[in-house]
């Protein structure tokens, strides 16, 4: 059972594009960063286009940080970087998602009504 969140963590903000992107990799591991432009795209029906300027610098932070794995595919003279979400990366989701349905039920839930 999970131990009741302070009222601090309650109020913390979540990267959403971070999660966002996590929850991708982890079902389309190997993905490029056009795939993922698509891939959000794709998830929210067209209403997200994510930018390069937003994408990039947030795969990068989180190939630093260990969350993910980089890898080169080689094209002719075109070099593309795949990602994939590694262990880390599958904690740091779990932790994403579960400080957002915490928000969702102590608060949202009840600003939407």
């Amino acid at each position: 059972m999970m131990s009741e969140p302070s009222k601090e963590n309650i109020l913390e903000s979540v990267p959403i594009v971070r999660t966002l992107l996590l929850f991708l990799l982890r079902d389309n591991p190997k993905s490029s960063g056009y795939r993922l432009i698509n891939l959000v795209k794709e998830f929210t029906d067209g209403r997200i286009e994510l930018k390069t300027g937003t994408l990039y610098p947030e795969l990068k932070r989180m190939v630093e940080e260990g969350l993910l794995i980089q890898e080169e595919q080689i094209t002719g003279k075109r070099v593309a970087y795949l990602y994939c979400l590694n262990e880390k990366g599958e904690k740091e989701l779990k932790k994403l998602i579960s400080a957002i349905k915490i928000k969702k039920e102590v608060l949202l839930d009840r600003l939407i009504k």
